[in-house]
């Protein structure tokens, strides 16, 4: 999707989506899209705050991308929200892009211990990549249990 206007060359049946530059008041728009399950939000800096995610948690998303250097606190807070989430990938771009390009990763100081404390209720949560965090071992036990 790119721009605010790009849903609407989108079918309703998509499965999964890329935003590119999609202001973050036209979060409403993915309530057109039932079988939505994947969500890459790393090309929509306006999507990493919390009052966007929280809007997210009734999509029932299975698997997020977000760039973890826009993410502050509360966004961390508004991720365990998202129940249904059994992907979660924390990195700039994504995943494939990242490990293919092997450029520097954006520090992602809000991506600490306390950050996975918040993302413990993600109890359907399979897969978790992080990227440009100063996330301890601690904290991570911490959220594998």
């Amino acid at each position: 999707v790119l721009g605010a206007g790009g849903f609407a060359a989108v079918p309703t049946t998509t499965t999964r989506m890329l935003l590119f530059d999609v202001p973050s008041t036209a979060v409403g728009e993915l309530a057109r899209y039932p079988s939505l399950r994947q969500l890459d939000l790393t090309a929509a800096p306006a999507w990493h705050d919390a009052a966007t995610l929280r809007a997210l948690a009734p999509r029932g998303l299975e698997a997020l991308t977000l760039a973890p250097h826009r993410l502050d606190a509360a966004a961390f807070a508004a991720l365990g929200k998202l129940r249904t989430l059994q992907e979660l990938f924390l990195v700039e771009r994504h995943p494939l892009l990242q490990l293919i390009e092997r450029h520097a990763t954006t520090p992602a100081a809000s991506l600490d211990d306390a950050a996975l404390r918040a993302l413990g209720d993600l109890v359907a949560l399979r897969e978790l990549t992080l990227a440009g965090g100063r996330c301890t071992d601690a904290g991570l036990q911490a959220l594998a249990a």
